[in-house]
């Protein structure tokens, strides 16, 4: 870890101190350290001021040679209660279940409907609505036009919105499948935000699609130096490792994440498939039944029953199936997670039908069908590698694990 950025925000009345500093290591020193007062209705704008601040040192300190960082607009004063609402909704969608996105789905819902010019709340929301459709917990058909449509407006308003730029970014692939333009766009918003973790860790995922491995592992290296503490970018750099096949660093990864967030669901699902595929079938079945235990969302219920297919455990993995099936009658399972599990229970013809109704109704998530965990059944038929062809990212090259699995 090359550094550690510590602050703490007072609040008191209609008053706030922010203060914020930079601690880098070998040799440790402070390189940057600053206290701001302010009014509630400022504190975003003030938020704002200091993560450019940290954002500049950090990238003198870790890109020394890095490009100066561009300005943006000045964030227009909110009223308090707008404020206070915006940070708890952001703190419930860095929990990144099901529950925590709903609930701050909920708060940025209403903090629009109060003020509906604040782009930071506009760009949140699309956020929202991008991951409960990317997860499964919504269709993304009928949440990823709104992510869109809120993103254009955020940026419409305020065009130096990372957040805003990354959505948008996510929305050119998985909506309209332009990986040309999302590139485009995750380059725009790590321009404007270079201590975005989020907006570095799509690039390394698009940097993936394209095969070009070798620079998506350096830009995962690079988030988690950026921002080593966090959630996201940890859970995220497990599944980066594991969809490459990274297998045991996938793992290592896995585990530092539940050791800093012990209640965290998706790195469970990183060290199941890790344990898996480096043949500890016992391991992998513990993972991910913890997993399920901590939410029976539709990846959980299908890389379970996936694993349970495959160890002929065929009741229990057909009872999962029917629960699939329910929750997709609630909008809430995509045709991948059915892929997942019937390729578990040997049924190929029935996961590619599944695959392709995910390419018919234009399913994102189809752009990671190279490293997608669950279907390395599939990887020897050549209908898995048209369709990788006609999704248009970078061919799978595999070796044979210890199961015989694609790694």
């Amino acid at each position: 870890m090359d550094g550690v950025v510590e602050g703490t925000v007072l609040h008191e009345g209609q008053s706030a101190r922010l203060t914020a500093q930079l601690i880098l290591a070998e040799p440790e020193r402070h390189a940057w350290a600053q206290s701001y007062d302010c009014d509630m209705s400022a504190v975003l704008a003030t938020q704002r001021e200091v993560a450019r601040a940290i954002a500049g040192c950090v990238a003198t300190a870790l890109r020394p040679a890095s490009a100066a960082i561009p300005p943006q607009g000045a964030a227009r004063p909110v009223a308090p209660e707008i404020a206070e609402a915006y940070l708890t909704a952001r703190t419930e969608f860095e929990k990144m279940s099901a529950e925590g996105i709903a609930n701050a789905l909920q708060g940025f819902r209403e903090i629009t409907l109060k003020a509906p010019d604040f782009a930071p709340g506009l760009a949140w929301y699309s956020a929202c609505l991008f991951m409960l459709g990317y997860w499964g917990h919504a269709p993304a058909g009928e949440v990823y036009p709104s992510a869109k449509h809120l993103a254009l407006r955020a940026l419409a308003i305020d065009d130096s919105l990372a957040r805003a730029h990354l959505v948008l970014a996510w929305m050119n692939l998985l909506l309209d499948w332009d990986l040309d333009a999302a590139m485009r766009e995750a380059r725009r918003a790590i321009e404007l935000g270079p201590s975005e973790t989020d907006a570095h860790a799509f690039y390394s995922t698009l940097l993936s699609f394209v095969g070009r491995k070798s620079e998506s592992v350096k830009e995962v290296q690079y988030m988690l130096r950026l921002n080593p503490a966090p959630l996201m970018p940890n859970q995220y750099a497990a599944w980066m490792f594991l969809h490459i096949g990274r297998h045991a660093r996938a793992e290592a990864q896995a585990r530092r994440t539940i050791g800093l967030f012990p209640d965290s669901l998706q790195p469970y699902f990183v060290l199941g498939w890790s344990a898996w595929y480096q043949g500890r079938a016992e391991d992998a079945v513990a993972a991910l039944e913890k997993a399920l235990g901590q939410s029976r969302e539709a990846l959980s219920v299908s890389y379970l029953g996936h694993v349970y297919g495959r160890l002929a455990r065929t009741d229990e993995a057909r009872g999962l199936l029917r629960e699939l099936e329910q929750l997709r009658v609630q909008g809430q399972a995509p045709p991948t997670a059915f892929a997942v599990i019937h390729a578990g229970l040997g049924e190929i013809d029935a996961a590619f039908d599944w695959l392709e109704t995910a390419y018919r109704i234009r399913d994102g998530s189809l752009f990671w069908l190279s490293g997608a965990p669950g279907l390395d059944p599939l990887h020897a038929d050549a209908r898995f590698a048209d369709l990788v062809h006609r999704v248009g990212v970078a061919p799978l090259h595999t070796t044979p694990d210890r199961r015989g699995t694609s790694r």
